[in-house]
Protein backbone atom coordinates (compact mmCIF):
# COMPACT_ATOMS: atom_id res chain seq x y z
CA UNK A 1 0.00 0.00 0.00
CA UNK A 2 1.20 3.58 -0.89
CA UNK A 3 0.18 5.12 1.51
CA UNK A 4 -3.01 5.54 4.20
CA UNK A 5 -6.78 5.00 2.83
CA UNK A 6 -8.18 8.08 2.30
CA UNK A 7 -12.08 9.11 0.78
CA UNK A 8 -12.10 9.22 -3.29
CA UNK A 9 -12.79 12.73 -2.60
CA UNK A 10 -8.95 13.22 -0.75
CA UNK A 11 -10.69 13.41 2.67
CA UNK A 12 -9.18 11.34 5.28
CA UNK A 13 -11.51 8.48 6.48
CA UNK A 14 -13.87 10.14 9.10
CA UNK A 15 -13.96 8.21 12.54
CA UNK A 16 -16.91 6.11 12.51
CA UNK A 17 -18.18 3.78 9.73
CA UNK A 18 -21.35 5.64 9.87
CA UNK A 19 -20.08 9.04 8.78
CA UNK A 20 -18.17 7.12 5.87
CA UNK A 21 -21.39 5.13 4.98
CA UNK A 22 -23.36 9.12 5.05
CA UNK A 23 -20.64 10.48 2.66
CA UNK A 24 -20.43 7.65 0.46
CA UNK A 25 -24.26 7.66 0.04
CA UNK A 26 -24.23 11.67 -0.61
CA UNK A 27 -21.75 10.90 -3.16
CA UNK A 28 -23.10 8.29 -5.42
CA UNK A 29 -26.78 10.34 -5.04
CA UNK A 30 -24.79 13.03 -7.26
CA UNK A 31 -22.70 10.71 -9.73
CA UNK A 32 -25.07 8.45 -10.70
CA UNK A 33 -27.03 10.83 -12.89
CA UNK A 34 -24.24 12.03 -14.26
CA UNK A 35 -23.04 8.62 -15.38
CA UNK A 36 -26.04 7.54 -17.03
CA UNK A 37 -26.90 10.78 -18.34
CA UNK A 38 -27.93 11.31 -21.94
CA UNK A 39 -27.44 14.64 -22.31
CA UNK A 40 -23.72 13.77 -22.19
CA UNK A 41 -23.98 10.80 -24.76
CA UNK A 42 -25.89 13.62 -26.96
CA UNK A 43 -23.31 16.65 -26.41
CA UNK A 44 -20.57 13.92 -27.24
CA UNK A 45 -22.37 13.08 -30.77
CA UNK A 46 -23.13 16.19 -31.40
CA UNK A 47 -19.41 17.34 -31.03
CA UNK A 48 -18.79 14.22 -33.41
CA UNK A 49 -20.89 15.81 -36.04
CA UNK A 50 -19.52 19.30 -35.92
CA UNK A 51 -16.38 18.05 -36.47
CA UNK A 52 -17.38 15.72 -39.01
CA UNK A 53 -19.29 19.19 -40.55
CA UNK A 54 -15.62 20.74 -40.57
CA UNK A 55 -14.00 17.70 -42.31
CA UNK A 56 -16.48 18.68 -45.19
CA UNK A 57 -15.75 22.16 -44.93
CA UNK A 58 -12.46 21.02 -45.43
CA UNK A 59 -12.88 19.14 -48.43
CA UNK A 60 -14.41 21.98 -50.62
CA UNK A 61 -11.49 24.30 -49.04
CA UNK A 62 -9.42 21.77 -50.50
CA UNK A 63 -11.04 21.85 -53.91
CA UNK A 64 -10.95 23.78 -57.11
CA UNK A 65 -14.16 24.70 -57.60
CA UNK A 66 -14.04 28.28 -55.48
CA UNK A 67 -11.72 31.13 -55.63
CA UNK A 68 -8.82 31.36 -53.64
CA UNK A 69 -10.07 33.66 -51.30
CA UNK A 70 -13.06 31.36 -50.49
CA UNK A 71 -10.75 28.26 -50.28
CA UNK A 72 -9.07 29.93 -47.63
CA UNK A 73 -12.08 30.90 -45.48
CA UNK A 74 -13.31 27.54 -45.99
CA UNK A 75 -9.82 26.09 -44.38
CA UNK A 76 -9.80 28.29 -41.93
CA UNK A 77 -13.58 27.85 -40.62
CA UNK A 78 -12.78 23.93 -41.17
CA UNK A 79 -9.76 24.34 -38.66
CA UNK A 80 -11.45 26.67 -36.55
CA UNK A 81 -14.58 24.67 -36.05
CA UNK A 82 -12.45 21.39 -36.24
CA UNK A 83 -10.45 22.89 -32.57
CA UNK A 84 -13.77 23.30 -31.31
CA UNK A 85 -15.19 20.20 -31.56
CA UNK A 86 -11.89 18.58 -30.06
CA UNK A 87 -12.32 20.52 -27.71
CA UNK A 88 -15.44 19.87 -26.67
CA UNK A 89 -15.10 15.98 -27.37
CA UNK A 90 -11.85 16.32 -25.13
CA UNK A 91 -13.86 17.72 -21.93
CA UNK A 92 -16.88 15.65 -22.48
CA UNK A 93 -15.10 12.19 -22.52
CA UNK A 94 -12.78 13.30 -19.46
CA UNK A 95 -15.36 14.45 -17.46
CA UNK A 96 -17.80 10.90 -18.16
CA UNK A 97 -14.53 9.39 -17.43
CA UNK A 98 -13.95 11.12 -14.30
CA UNK A 99 -17.27 10.17 -13.18
CA UNK A 100 -17.13 7.11 -13.44
CA UNK A 101 -13.92 6.26 -11.72
CA UNK A 102 -15.27 8.51 -8.96
CA UNK A 103 -18.13 6.45 -8.84
CA UNK A 104 -16.36 3.04 -8.51
CA UNK A 105 -14.18 4.60 -5.56
CA UNK A 106 -16.90 5.70 -3.79
CA UNK A 107 -18.81 2.39 -4.54
CA UNK A 108 -15.56 0.40 -2.55
CA UNK A 109 -14.93 3.31 -0.45
CA UNK A 110 -16.16 1.15 2.63
CA UNK A 111 -14.73 -2.53 1.23
CA UNK A 112 -10.95 -1.18 3.08
CA UNK A 113 -9.45 -3.03 5.87
CA UNK A 114 -9.37 0.47 7.36
CA UNK A 115 -12.89 1.63 6.46
CA UNK A 116 -14.21 -2.04 8.15
CA UNK A 117 -11.81 -1.23 11.01
CA UNK A 118 -13.37 1.98 12.12
CA UNK A 119 -16.24 2.48 15.07
CA UNK A 120 -20.09 2.02 13.75
CA UNK A 121 -21.36 5.06 15.40
CA UNK A 122 -25.08 5.54 15.01
CA UNK A 123 -25.46 4.08 11.27
CA UNK A 124 -28.42 5.01 9.37
CA UNK A 125 -30.86 1.36 9.14
CA UNK A 126 -31.33 2.13 5.66
CA UNK A 127 -27.31 2.87 4.95
CA UNK A 128 -25.73 0.01 6.52
CA UNK A 129 -24.10 -2.78 4.17
CA UNK A 130 -24.36 -6.37 4.91
CA UNK A 131 -20.67 -6.38 6.64
CA UNK A 132 -22.48 -3.85 9.09
CA UNK A 133 -25.72 -5.97 9.29
CA UNK A 134 -23.75 -9.39 10.06
CA UNK A 135 -24.69 -9.88 13.71
CA UNK A 136 -28.18 -8.63 13.38
CA UNK A 137 -31.80 -10.28 12.81
CA UNK A 138 -32.50 -9.06 9.53
CA UNK A 139 -28.99 -9.47 7.99
CA UNK A 140 -31.25 -11.14 5.07
CA UNK A 141 -33.57 -8.37 4.52
CA UNK A 142 -29.93 -5.97 4.09
CA UNK A 143 -28.25 -8.56 2.08
CA UNK A 144 -31.24 -8.91 0.07
CA UNK A 145 -30.93 -5.09 -0.12
CA UNK A 146 -27.60 -4.65 -1.23
CA UNK A 147 -27.70 -7.62 -4.08
CA UNK A 148 -30.71 -6.15 -5.45
CA UNK A 149 -28.75 -2.78 -6.04
CA UNK A 150 -25.44 -3.91 -6.84
CA UNK A 151 -27.67 -5.86 -9.31
CA UNK A 152 -29.34 -3.06 -10.47
CA UNK A 153 -26.19 -1.16 -11.51
CA UNK A 154 -25.74 -3.73 -14.47
CA UNK A 155 -28.57 -1.91 -16.25
CA UNK A 156 -28.10 1.79 -15.02
CA UNK A 157 -27.12 3.20 -18.37
CA UNK A 158 -28.47 4.95 -20.76
CA UNK A 159 -30.56 2.54 -23.58
CA UNK A 160 -30.29 5.30 -25.66
CA UNK A 161 -26.67 5.52 -25.95
CA UNK A 162 -26.19 2.05 -25.91
CA UNK A 163 -28.77 1.31 -28.67
CA UNK A 164 -28.49 4.49 -30.87
CA UNK A 165 -25.95 6.82 -29.99
CA UNK A 166 -22.93 4.63 -29.78
CA UNK A 167 -23.89 2.55 -33.05
CA UNK A 168 -24.72 5.66 -34.84
CA UNK A 169 -21.01 6.87 -34.40
CA UNK A 170 -19.37 3.71 -35.27
CA UNK A 171 -21.71 3.24 -38.60
CA UNK A 172 -21.40 6.84 -39.58
CA UNK A 173 -17.37 6.53 -39.04
CA UNK A 174 -16.75 3.35 -40.07
CA UNK A 175 -18.88 4.21 -43.36
CA UNK A 176 -16.60 7.22 -43.50
CA UNK A 177 -13.46 5.51 -42.97
CA UNK A 178 -14.21 3.34 -46.29
CA UNK A 179 -14.85 6.16 -48.08
CA UNK A 180 -11.30 7.57 -47.11
CA UNK A 181 -9.68 4.34 -47.47
CA UNK A 182 -11.94 3.69 -51.38
CA UNK A 183 -10.27 7.24 -52.27
CA UNK A 184 -13.06 8.51 -54.13
CA UNK A 185 -12.92 11.65 -56.24
CA UNK A 186 -10.02 12.64 -54.73
CA UNK A 187 -7.23 12.77 -52.05
CA UNK A 188 -8.58 15.83 -50.58
CA UNK A 189 -11.80 14.06 -50.64
CA UNK A 190 -10.07 11.12 -48.87
CA UNK A 191 -8.43 13.32 -46.54
CA UNK A 192 -11.53 15.17 -45.61
CA UNK A 193 -13.22 11.29 -44.92
CA UNK A 194 -10.40 10.22 -43.00
CA UNK A 195 -10.65 13.86 -40.79
CA UNK A 196 -14.46 12.62 -40.79
CA UNK A 197 -13.94 9.45 -39.70
CA UNK A 198 -11.53 9.98 -37.04
CA UNK A 199 -14.12 12.64 -35.28
CA UNK A 200 -16.90 9.95 -35.11
CA UNK A 201 -15.20 6.54 -34.72
CA UNK A 202 -12.92 7.03 -32.02
CA UNK A 203 -14.99 9.11 -29.66
CA UNK A 204 -18.04 6.11 -30.34
CA UNK A 205 -15.22 3.29 -30.08
CA UNK A 206 -13.63 4.98 -26.79
CA UNK A 207 -16.88 5.22 -25.42
CA UNK A 208 -18.26 1.49 -26.44
CA UNK A 209 -14.96 0.28 -24.63
CA UNK A 210 -15.05 2.28 -21.68
CA UNK A 211 -19.07 1.21 -21.46
CA UNK A 212 -18.44 -2.30 -22.03
CA UNK A 213 -15.04 -2.20 -19.34
CA UNK A 214 -17.65 -0.55 -16.78
CA UNK A 215 -19.89 -3.43 -17.36
CA UNK A 216 -17.61 -5.84 -16.41
CA UNK A 217 -16.76 -3.95 -13.26
CA UNK A 218 -20.09 -3.55 -11.98
CA UNK A 219 -20.58 -7.36 -12.82
CA UNK A 220 -17.41 -7.62 -10.73
CA UNK A 221 -19.22 -5.63 -8.13
CA UNK A 222 -22.20 -7.45 -8.27
CA UNK A 223 -20.63 -10.64 -7.90
CA UNK A 224 -18.31 -9.63 -5.27
CA UNK A 225 -21.92 -8.58 -2.73
CA UNK A 226 -23.62 -11.57 -3.89
CA UNK A 227 -20.56 -13.89 -2.41
CA UNK A 228 -19.78 -11.68 0.04
CA UNK A 229 -23.84 -11.93 1.14
CA UNK A 230 -23.15 -15.85 0.98
CA UNK A 231 -20.13 -15.26 3.13
CA UNK A 232 -22.20 -13.59 6.27
CA UNK A 233 -25.26 -15.80 6.15
CA UNK A 234 -22.78 -18.75 6.37
CA UNK A 235 -20.73 -17.16 9.14
CA UNK A 236 -24.02 -16.67 11.11
CA UNK A 237 -24.75 -20.42 10.44
CA UNK A 238 -21.76 -21.26 12.37
CA UNK A 239 -22.60 -19.23 15.17
CA UNK A 240 -25.77 -20.04 15.87
CA UNK A 241 -25.41 -23.68 14.54
CA UNK A 242 -28.16 -23.40 11.92
CA UNK A 243 -28.11 -24.97 8.64
CA UNK A 244 -25.93 -23.20 5.81
CA UNK A 245 -27.35 -20.93 2.69
CA UNK A 246 -27.97 -22.48 -0.48
CA UNK A 247 -25.45 -21.92 -2.98
CA UNK A 248 -25.82 -18.78 -5.39
CA UNK A 249 -25.06 -18.47 -8.72
CA UNK A 250 -23.62 -14.77 -10.41
CA UNK A 251 -25.92 -12.88 -12.54
CA UNK A 252 -25.18 -12.59 -15.68
CA UNK A 253 -23.69 -9.43 -16.87
CA UNK A 254 -26.68 -7.77 -18.66
CA UNK A 255 -25.70 -4.77 -20.07
CA UNK A 256 -22.34 -6.28 -21.14
CA UNK A 257 -24.58 -8.26 -23.50
CA UNK A 258 -26.63 -5.58 -24.44
CA UNK A 259 -23.20 -3.51 -25.65
CA UNK A 260 -21.97 -6.88 -27.01
CA UNK A 261 -25.45 -7.29 -29.20
CA UNK A 262 -25.48 -4.04 -30.88
CA UNK A 263 -22.32 -3.57 -31.67
CA UNK A 264 -22.34 -6.81 -33.37
CA UNK A 265 -25.65 -5.96 -34.69
CA UNK A 266 -24.08 -2.76 -36.36
CA UNK A 267 -20.67 -4.53 -37.66
CA UNK A 268 -23.06 -6.90 -39.47
CA UNK A 269 -25.06 -4.20 -40.86
CA UNK A 270 -21.61 -2.51 -42.28
CA UNK A 271 -20.58 -5.85 -43.55
CA UNK A 272 -23.75 -6.44 -45.30
CA UNK A 273 -24.07 -2.82 -47.09
CA UNK A 274 -20.43 -2.77 -47.71
CA UNK A 275 -20.39 -6.40 -48.64
CA UNK A 276 -16.41 -5.94 -48.71
CA UNK A 277 -14.38 -9.06 -48.02
CA UNK A 278 -11.73 -6.90 -45.86
CA UNK A 279 -14.73 -5.69 -43.45
CA UNK A 280 -15.23 -9.88 -43.12
CA UNK A 281 -11.51 -10.91 -42.56
CA UNK A 282 -11.35 -8.00 -40.00
CA UNK A 283 -14.67 -8.84 -38.20
CA UNK A 284 -13.61 -12.99 -37.89
CA UNK A 285 -10.47 -11.57 -36.94
CA UNK A 286 -12.06 -9.90 -34.10
CA UNK A 287 -13.98 -12.16 -33.20
CA UNK A 288 -11.05 -14.74 -33.01
CA UNK A 289 -9.16 -12.51 -31.05
CA UNK A 290 -11.75 -12.19 -28.03
CA UNK A 291 -12.94 -16.12 -28.28
CA UNK A 292 -8.85 -15.96 -27.63
CA UNK A 293 -8.89 -14.02 -24.51
CA UNK A 294 -12.09 -15.46 -23.22
CA UNK A 295 -10.31 -19.06 -23.42
CA UNK A 296 -7.10 -17.68 -21.72
CA UNK A 297 -9.42 -16.09 -19.22
CA UNK A 298 -11.26 -19.22 -18.53
CA UNK A 299 -8.56 -21.57 -18.35
CA UNK A 300 -6.55 -18.97 -15.62
CA UNK A 301 -10.26 -18.87 -13.31
CA UNK A 302 -10.10 -22.56 -13.32
CA UNK A 303 -6.97 -22.74 -11.50
CA UNK A 304 -6.90 -22.44 -7.64
CA UNK A 305 -7.04 -18.97 -6.83
CA UNK A 306 -7.96 -16.22 -4.12
CA UNK A 307 -10.88 -14.15 -4.36
CA UNK A 308 -9.97 -10.68 -2.65
CA UNK A 309 -13.45 -9.18 -0.76
CA UNK A 310 -12.13 -6.28 -0.23
CA UNK A 311 -10.04 -3.07 -2.27
CA UNK A 312 -6.66 -2.80 -1.29
CA UNK A 313 -6.53 1.21 -2.25
CA UNK A 314 -10.29 2.57 -1.38
CA UNK A 315 -10.88 3.54 -5.00
CA UNK A 316 -10.78 0.28 -7.50
CA UNK A 317 -13.14 -2.78 -7.40
CA UNK A 318 -11.89 -5.76 -6.20
CA UNK A 319 -10.13 -7.96 -9.01
CA UNK A 320 -12.13 -11.17 -9.79
CA UNK A 321 -9.09 -13.00 -9.56
CA UNK A 322 -6.55 -12.67 -6.98
CA UNK A 323 -2.85 -14.37 -6.93
CA UNK A 324 -3.04 -18.18 -7.28
CA UNK A 325 -2.58 -20.53 -4.07
CA UNK A 326 -1.62 -23.79 -2.67
CA UNK A 327 -3.42 -25.71 0.23
CA UNK A 328 -1.00 -28.24 1.91
CA UNK A 329 -1.83 -30.67 4.81
CA UNK A 330 1.51 -32.31 6.51
CA UNK A 331 0.14 -34.27 9.30
CA UNK A 332 -0.74 -30.84 11.23
CA UNK A 333 -2.64 -27.40 9.96
CA UNK A 334 -4.20 -26.95 6.51
CA UNK A 335 -2.14 -23.69 5.49
CA UNK A 336 -3.45 -21.89 2.22
CA UNK A 337 -0.51 -19.67 1.21
CA UNK A 338 0.35 -17.72 -2.07
CA UNK A 339 2.45 -19.36 -4.73
CA UNK A 340 5.44 -16.83 -3.58
CA UNK A 341 5.18 -18.66 0.22
CA UNK A 342 2.80 -15.99 1.85
CA UNK A 343 0.76 -17.84 4.30
CA UNK A 344 -2.97 -16.60 3.85
CA UNK A 345 -4.89 -18.73 6.57
CA UNK A 346 -3.55 -21.77 9.07
CA UNK A 347 -6.58 -23.91 10.45
CA UNK A 348 -6.32 -25.98 13.03
CA UNK A 349 -6.28 -30.12 12.92
CA UNK A 350 -10.20 -30.54 12.88
CA UNK A 351 -11.16 -27.53 12.24
CA UNK A 352 -12.57 -26.16 15.54
CA UNK A 353 -15.59 -24.33 15.80
CA UNK A 354 -13.77 -20.51 15.40
CA UNK A 355 -12.24 -21.74 12.24
CA UNK A 356 -14.23 -23.77 9.87
CA UNK A 357 -15.63 -24.18 6.46
CA UNK A 358 -17.99 -20.87 5.67
CA UNK A 359 -19.66 -21.58 2.74
CA UNK A 360 -19.37 -22.52 -0.59
CA UNK A 361 -20.92 -21.59 -3.96
CA UNK A 362 -20.17 -21.94 -7.57
CA UNK A 363 -19.70 -19.79 -10.24
CA UNK A 364 -19.43 -19.85 -14.02
CA UNK A 365 -17.78 -23.11 -14.80
CA UNK A 366 -15.77 -22.73 -11.32
CA UNK A 367 -16.10 -23.47 -7.42
CA UNK A 368 -15.86 -21.15 -4.26
CA UNK A 369 -15.32 -22.09 -1.29
CA UNK A 370 -14.93 -19.97 2.23
CA UNK A 371 -12.99 -20.83 4.53
CA UNK A 372 -11.13 -19.29 8.00
CA UNK A 373 -12.24 -18.12 11.39
CA UNK A 374 -15.54 -16.73 11.46
CA UNK A 375 -14.44 -13.01 11.05
CA UNK A 376 -11.66 -13.11 8.74
CA UNK A 377 -12.87 -15.70 5.94
CA UNK A 378 -10.41 -16.57 3.21
CA UNK A 379 -12.54 -17.01 -0.31
CA UNK A 380 -10.93 -19.65 -2.39
CA UNK A 381 -12.27 -20.00 -6.41
CA UNK A 382 -11.28 -23.50 -9.11
CA UNK A 383 -12.56 -25.74 -10.85
CA UNK A 384 -13.24 -28.94 -8.81
CA UNK A 385 -12.13 -26.83 -5.49
CA UNK A 386 -14.84 -28.94 -3.63
CA UNK A 387 -12.86 -31.70 -4.47
CA UNK A 388 -9.47 -30.64 -3.55
CA UNK A 389 -7.74 -33.38 -1.57
CA UNK A 390 -7.26 -31.37 1.60
CA UNK A 391 -10.14 -29.18 1.36
CA UNK A 392 -12.85 -32.15 0.39
CA UNK A 393 -12.26 -33.46 4.05
CA UNK A 394 -13.77 -29.75 5.02
CA UNK A 395 -16.22 -28.68 2.62
CA UNK A 396 -18.91 -30.87 3.32
CA UNK A 397 -22.99 -30.06 3.78
CA UNK A 398 -23.93 -29.43 7.27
Amino acid sequence: MSGPITLPDGQPLPSTRAELLEARHAALAGLSPRVASVRAGLAQLGWSLLGAAAAGLLAAGLGDGASAWVRILLVGAAVALGAIASGGLVTVLRGRAQDRRAARAWSVADRTEPARALAPGPIDTELRTPYDARDDPDLDRVASGAATAAHAGLYRFSVLELTLLVPAGLVLGLVAALAALSGVDSPATSAAAAAAAAFLLVPAAVTGVLLTREAGMRQRLATLVSLENQVLRARRAVITAAEPPSPVRPVLPGAFVVVVVVLGLAVLAIRIASSSPPALVVTLAVLAALGLLAAVRLVRARRLHLVPLLSGDGRTIPPARGPAVSVAQDGGPVIVRTRDGRVLLELPPGAATDAVVLGRTRGPFVGVVALGTVDEPVVLAGSGVERHPVLSALVQPR
